[in-house]
C-alpha cells in the first residue's frame, strides 16, 4: 500500500501475500511508479488519472 502523508490517504495498490518490495522506480514524468518483490510480483501504478 501507498500513504499520502498530508492527507493520510491510503492506496492499496497489490494484494498481500507478494513478499517486502525490494525494487522501486519512477517513471521520468513521475506519473508512474513500479515495484517488484523478492517473490517476483511486479506491479505498473499509474497516477496519471484521478481518482473517482
Amino acid at each position: 500500500m501507498l500513504v499520502e502523508i498530508a492527507s493520510k490517504r491510503v492506496l492499496r495498490v497489490a494484494p498481500a501475500g507478494h513478499g517486502p518490495v525490494t525494487a522501486l522506480a519512477w517513471s521520468g514524468s513521475g506519473s508512474h511508479l513500479a515495484f517488484g518483490t523478492e517473490n517476483g510480483f511486479a506491479a505498473l501504478v499509474d497516477f496519471s488519472r484521478k481518482p473517482e
